[in-house]
């Protein structure tokens, strides 16, 4: 089996994703997860929620930028390891 061409995404975008944004919102309402249809951003949403206050907003502005809180968060996680990739 052969990966997929990968490439660098800001935290911003990941953040921005509705597949991030479905992640964490299943995560904090305590709903199961849907691996099967879902994305990497998917499970970095439910990772996150897991580990950030429940009450951190992931967008601001009206929901039309990421929230600077979360972005620094977001990429403390990955720096640290927090965020794993699935695969």
């Amino acid at each position: 089996m052969t990966q997929g061409d990968t490439h660098r995404v800001s935290a911003e975008e990941i953040l921005c994703s509705a597949e991030f944004q479905r992640g964490v919102a299943d995560m904090r309402a305590g709903r199961r997860p849907h691996f099967d249809d879902e994305k990497d951003r998917y499970e970095w949403g439910r990772q996150f929620a897991a580990v950030v206050p429940r009450n951190l907003p992931l967008m601001v502005m009206a929901g039309r930028a990421a929230n600077p809180k979360a972005v620094t968060l977001l990429r403390r996680c990955f720096r640290n390891g927090t965020l794993v990739n699935g695969k």
